[in-house]
C-alpha cells in the first residue's frame, strides 16, 4: 500500500483545527469555572443545527451563519453559568452534576425539537485543489482556514488583551484577582460563553462535512477530553498541542487501521502520556 506522507499531513492539520477549536472552549470553561462541561458537546450539535437552519433553509452566507451561531450560542451560554454554575462555583462534584444534567436537558429537547433523522448542509464551495500529488476539497481548505483564523483570534484575545488578561487572573487565582479590582462574575459569564461559543463555531464549521442529528455531540466531546488531559487541564497551549497530536494520530492511523483502531490508539497514547506526564504536557502544577 503507498503512502501518501504529504496528503496524511494535510488531513492531519485539517482534522486538527477542528479539534482544537473544540478543546480550547473546553478549556477555557475548565481554567476560569474549574468545571468539567460535559456538555460541550452539545454546544457543538447545536451550533450545527444553528448553521443547518441559517445556511441551509435560510440560505444566510455561511460566515454569516457561523458568527450568528457563535453569537447565540455565547449569549446562551453566558446565561447558564448565570443561572446553574455560578451558585455552585468551586463545587466540583455539584458542577460536574450539574453539567450531566445539561447534557441530558439539551439531548432530549434536541430530540423532540429536530427529531432522530441525520440532516445535511448543503455544500459551502465545490471543486477540488490538487497540487504535488495531494487533493483537498476547495469546502474543506476553506473550512480550515476559518478555523485556523478564530484559533488565532482566541490565542490572541487570552494572551494580548485586557479581557484576556483578567480572564488569566481568574484562572489562576479567582481571590487574588478579585482584590486587584476584577469582576469574577462577569469573567466566569463571558469565559463560560466563550467556551460554549467556540463549541459552536466547531459544530457550525464541521457541519457540511458531517451528518447533522441530536447524538453528534458525542465523538467531538470524546475527542476534545482527551486533548485537554493531553496538553494538560486548563493550558491553552496545551489545547493547541494535544489538538494537533490527536488529528496527526487519526490521520496516520486511519491509513493502517480501521476507524475503532484509531479511537483506541488515541487512549493508548493518552495513558502513556499520564504514565509520564501526570498532569499532561503542560498541566498546572
Amino acid at each position: 500500500m503507498e503512502i501518501n506522507i504529504l496528503q496524511i499531513i494535510v488531513n492531519g492539520l485539517q482534522a486538527s483545527l477542528i479539534y482544537i477549536l473544540i478543546a480550547l472552549g473546553l478549556t477555557i470553561v475548565f481554567s476560569i469555572l474549574d468545571i468539567v462541561n460535559f456538555a460541550h458537546g452539545e454546544f457543538y450539535m447545536l451550533g450545527a443545527y444553528g448553521v443547518f437552519y441559517l445556511f441551509g433553509t435560510l440560505k444566510c452566507p455561511y460566515a454569516f451563519s457561523i458568527i450568528a451561531v457563535a453569537l447565540i450560542i455565547g449569549a446562551l451560554g453566558f446565561i447558564l453559568e448565570r443561572i446553574l454554575f455560578r451558585p455552585i462555583r468551586g463545587e466540583g462534584t455539584s458542577g460536574l452534576v450539574c453539567s450531566l444534567g445539561l447534557l441530558i436537558v439539551i439531548n432530549s429537547t434536541a430530540l423532540l425539537i429536530f427529531g432522530p433523522l441525520d440532516q445535511k448542509v448543503p455544500s459551502v464551495v465545490g471543486g477540488v485543489v490538487s497540487t504535488a500529488g495531494i487533493s483537498i476539497s476547495n469546502e474543506r481548505l476553506l473550512i480550515a482556514i476559518m478555523a485556523a483564523i478564530l484559533i488565532a483570534i482566541v490565542f490572541y484575545l487570552i494572551n494580548h488583551t485586557k479581557l484576556g488578561k483578567a480572564m488569566r487572573a481568574v484562572a489562576q487565582n479567582t481571590l487574588a484577582a478579585v482584590l486587584q479590582g476584577i469582576n469574577a462574575d462577569k469573567i466566569s459569564g463571558i469565559g463560560f460563553g466563550m467556551g460554549c461559543a467556540l463549541a459552536a463555531m466547531g459544530g457550525g464549521l464541521h457541519a457540511p462535512l458531517i451528518f447533522v442529528n441530536p447524538s453528534m455531540g458525542m465523538a467531538p466531546a470524546i475527542n476534545a477530553f482527551v486533548i485537554i488531559i493531553i496538553g494538560g487541564m486548563g493550558s491553552i497551549t496545551g489545547a493547541i498541542i494535544g489538538g494537533f497530536t490527536l488529528g496527526f494520530l487519526h490521520a496516520i492511523g486511519q491509513n493502517f487501521v480501521s476507524g475503532s483502531w484509531v479511537e483506541i490508539l488515541s487512549f493508548f497514547l493518552l495513558i502513556v502520556i499520564l504514565i509520564f506526564k501526570p498532569k499532561g504536557l503542560f498541566g498546572r502544577a
